[in-house]
């Protein structure tokens, strides 16, 4: 939910990265694996998505 939190704030891959100590890599997996849970294609979407499940 870090990356989820952190994509919403308009943070790029790479400061999420960062932020969490975590590659790349990682931050793409989240994300694809969290579009794929909530069948949405984009960073919006999964931002939008995260509000309306209330997990931000």
């Amino acid at each position: 939910m870090d990356v989820v939190r952190l994509m919403s704030q308009g943070f790029r891959t790479k400061e999420i990265d960062d932020t969490l100590f975590v590659s790349v890599g990682t931050v793409k997996k989240h994300s694809y694996n969290i579009g794929q849970k909530w069948e949405v294609h984009n960073r919006i979407s999964i931002s939008q998505r995260a509000t309306e499940l209330s997990y931000i």
